[in-house]
């Protein structure tokens, strides 16, 4: 680093004194320089963290449906199981199934689907009735809520179905 020079003065009294000369210019630009260099990496990283998950798009959809599903303080309306036979004509098949409807907090809505709980029943059956067994497994099954949801939905006035749960399902 700079050695600082000592320069003599001479006081008012005739007396020489030491002091140090000029490098506080010095240090001070070096101070900056760091603070900026620190400043930029710091910079670096929280621009590196919001790319990486903002483009990743099995995170941004594991995020939104834990949102979807899990955040929301659904209500839980419970169907009664039944017993439905499959489209497969190969061979005959059925499910049993016992199938929730999940919906935001509306007295309305609990009270429509209470009282219309055959007519709900009918949309879930009329959905799974039209399905293979092949179309029932684990990488159908989101299709096949949707689907229902869907169905549900348009015959409900009062408000709307958030989301469908397979409580118990059984192929056979």
């Amino acid at each position: 680093m700079a050695k600082n020079k000592m320069k003599k003065v001479a006081n008012a009294n005739g007396s020489v004194a030491t002091e140090a000369s000029g490098n506080n210019g010095n240090l001070f630009k070096i101070i900056i320089i760091i603070l900026l260099v620190l400043l930029l990496l710091g910079g670096a990283i929280f621009a590196g963290f919001m790319y990486a998950n903002s483009k990743n798009p099995i995170s941004k959809n594991i995020n939104t449906n834990f949102r979807n599903n899990f955040i929301k303080d659904l209500v839980i309306c419970p169907l009664d199981e039944n017993t439905i036979n499959l489209a497969d004509k190969d061979a005959k098949r059925y499910i049993k199934v016992k199938v929730s409807l999940g919906y935001e907090k509306n007295a309305k809505l609990a009270a429509e689907l209470e009282k219309d709980k055959d007519k709900v029943t009918d949309c879930v059956i009329s959905v799974i009735r039209c399905k293979k067994a092949d179309d029932l497994n684990a990488a159908h099954e989101e299709d096949v809520k949707k689907t229902i949801k869907d169905k549900v939905n348009q015959i409900l006035i009062n408000g709307q179905i958030e989301q469908v749960y397979f409580s118990e399902i059984l192929i056979q």
